[in-house]
Parts: C-alpha cells; structure tokens; sequence
C-alpha cells in the first residue's frame, strides 16, 4: 500500500476503473473459452465481480452480453435508484424470486419466477441473443428448466467461465487483498493488547471486530478465538470461555471483507511465556507452512505441495478425511474458498497445476502434546499465510511476524 487507501496527490494504488475495466475483459475471454455468447450470474460474488457492491442477497443478479461494454446489473427495487447514475453498467429493477415463496406459497414463487423469465428473455431479444448459448452460475434446476421451456439454451459452463475468469487475479485486486490484511494486522494488534487472564474468547473478538471494521472493513462476517482446549481440536467459534494463563490463543478472521474480497489469516498468542512444547509445536507448525509456500510457483503442482505436508497418522488422526482441514490451502478472493484446494485428501492422487496471480492461503496446525487438567486433549499452533504467485515465486500478503508465538499478558 505505498500510496494508501484515498485518492490525493500521490494518486491510489487501487484504480476502481481499471480494476473494471479488466475483469470484465478477463470474463469476455472466459465466455470466448467455453463458447459462451453471454452470462447470467445469478452467484454474489460473481455479480460484484462485474458491477459493484455490497450485494444484496437473492435480489441481485447481472447479464452481460460478450459484444457488449457494459454488463446490465438488476438490484432490488428499494436499492436500484441509488445505483441508477453509476458509469460503466446499466441498472434496472430486480424481480425477486425468494426461495422461501418456494416453501410457503409455490404459487406465488411460480408467478415470480414467470416475471423473471420474462424479464431475461426480453434483455436477450434485445442483445440479439435470443438463439445464443448462455451460460448460467446456479445449478438451480426451476430456473434452468424454466428458461429452457422458452427456448433459451443455457448452461453450467456459465459457472465454470467466471471461476476461470476470477481465478487469476489482477494487480488492483491483489492490492485489495493486500489491504484486507493490513486491516486484520490491526486487529491482531487489539488482540495482543487486550488478551489476558480473566478476559473471554467473545469479547477478544469484538474487539478485533471493532478495531477491523473501524480500519474500514465492510464486514467481519466470520472468524473465532479458539483457547485453551478449544485449540485442539479446534472448535472453530468464540465461546463465553475466560481465557486463563498458559492458554494458547488460536484466532482466524475469515470473511473479513473489504471491497468484496474475503480474507483468511490464522495467528497464535500465548498467555504468558510459553513453554519448550508450545514453541516446538509452533516451529513445527512455521515449517509445514513454508516449506509449501517456498514450493508455490507457475507450473508446480498441487500434489507436490500436498507431498510435503505430514500424513494424517503422524500427528493423531486415523485418515486423512478425519484430518480434513488441518494441512491444507485454499484459493481467495470475492470467496474464501477458490480453486485450487489443496489437501493430501485428493490433491496427490488429482494434482493441479498453480498459474501465475492465483492467490493462496496456507494453513497448518501443528499439535503441543501437553495433556492437563485444563487441556484434557493438548492446546495446538496453526499458522496460515495469504500469498500470490508471481511469474516466479510468490510473495506475502500477510506480514505479521511468525518468528516467535506472540506473548501477551
């Protein structure tokens, strides 16, 4: 972030019209890739992918013709006005077609789904696409069904085109990302100041959630505090539980977002100094971690990555679908979870190959082995970096220090 978040006289580094500007001629390619003469995103995150944001689920969807500059963004009736005077799409009114009509009054659900046929086959009589193949992001099968009977052949490669699109990313979304983290590193910062005896798990998290959503976070919509004997195995929520000395304070903000694009970032505290076992456990846990991303770079693969990580029974599991999520890596972006994914589970037997702008985030955990009465099952560290690739190698988009286990108190 060299220039920061604002316009001024050293200009942004994040340029709002070029990031557009790209993603669609990124989606343009993707659509000429699999034969596509338009998409219908029904997905958010496709939908903000090529208009704007924050989405407003169930009411939101966007078509975009592939000869066309602009793509055409439906919003919610009560919205659509605020959006009307935006450059580079045309808006107009949503019809909403809420699944819970499907539950409690079909009639009505059917009526509503008959508007929004209407509505999408009108948009292609007038883009000249009424023939066309168009591809779709949802495997609803009403909706699919319901524009076949019209005649509109429509298809799923719409779905596997903007995961193509998006899987690459371009510099103005690589600094969006980079900015997330920035946001979360000053929520870690609050998580050092206030952790300590007699403080819970939950209130730990409002105040990183204060502190992100003040850096200007759009949500912290997920995350947790897991301590003590929350951190193996790891419950993955933030309890009532009071946070005692020699506790170990595992915390991930996932779906943190800023500008649409999530976030997944693990870092451990310990309550006081930690002992020889939590700072093996922790240099353990630093080694699966970077000897991976020391592999990532165009060309390898997934199953090489997956190799270097230990088998399931090396640190207490009976298989690897029972040790599911432990090591592994996700793709990121307008989702927290992107291809490729990779996980001994799948990934040696089904390697993929890692591209050039993919971004990562690695995590792995890494067991203490200290069986007490407060922690009947251990504590565990588990570090997770975001990275991109570059055209060789790849770099940080998380920056805080893995050097040590953070001491707080």
């Amino acid at each position: 972030m060299p220039y920061g978040r604002t316009r001024g006289d050293l200009g942004s580094q994040v340029d709002f019209v070029r990031l557009k500007k790209e993603t669609r001629e990124k989606t343009k390619a993707a659509m000429a890739k699999y034969g596509l003469d338009a998409v219908l995103c029904m997905r958010q995150e496709n939908c903000r992918y090529l208009t704007i944001g924050p989405a407003y689920p169930v009411y939101r969807y966007v078509f975009f013709p592939g000869h066309a500059e602009e793509p055409t963004h439906f919003e919610a009736g009560m919205i659509e006005p605020a959006y009307r005077d935006i450059p580079g799409q045309k808006v107009k009114v949503a019809i909403p077609v809420p699944e819970a009509l499907l539950l409690n009054s079909p009639a009505a659900f059917d009526v509503q789904l008959a508007k929004l046929v209407a509505q999408l086959k009108q948009e292609l009589a007038e883009a000249g696409l009424l023939k066309g193949r168009i591809g779709i992001d949802t495997d609803s099968g009403r909706l699919i069904g319901a524009l076949e009977a019209e005649g509109i052949k429509v298809t799923l490669d719409g779905w596997r085109a903007m995961t193509d699109a998006r899987l690459r990313k371009t510099r103005d979304e690589i600094e969006l990302m980079r900015i997330s983290c920035a946001i979360i590193e000053a929520g870690f910062q609050r998580a050092r100041e206030v952790i300590r005896p007699g403080i819970t798990e939950q209130q730990v998290y409002a105040e990183m959630a204060k502190r992100c959503l003040e850096q200007g976070a759009e949500l912290v919509a997920g995350g947790h505090v897991s301590s003590g004997p929350h951190s193996f195995p790891i419950a993955n929520t933030r309890t009532d539980r009071i946070i005692r000395p020699g506790d170990i304070v595992l915390i991930d903000l996932y779906d943190l977002q800023y500008w649409g694009y999530k976030t997944c970032y693990y870092r451990n505290f310990v309550v006081g100094k930690p002992t020889q076992a939590q700072k093996d456990a922790w240099a353990r846990a630093r080694d699966y971690t970077w000897n991976a991303i020391r592999m990532m770079k165009p060309g390898v693969t997934t199953g090489q990555v997956a190799a270097l990580w230990p088998r399931a029974e090396e640190f207490g599991y009976a298989d690897e679908e029972g040790a599911c999520l432990c090591q592994w890596a996700h793709g990121m972006g307008l989702t927290g979870y992107e291809p490729p994914l990779i996980s001994r589970i799948w990934s040696i037997d089904h390697p993929e190959v890692l591209e050039e702008g993919m971004v990562m985030a690695m995590e792995t955990i890494s067991p203490t082995g200290e069986i007490t009465p407060d922690h009947p099952t251990g504590q565990a560290l588990r570090i997770e970096e975001e990275i991109y690739i570059t055209k060789n190698g790849c770099e940080l988009l998380s920056v805080w220090p893995v050097d040590e286990i953070i001491e707080c108190w």
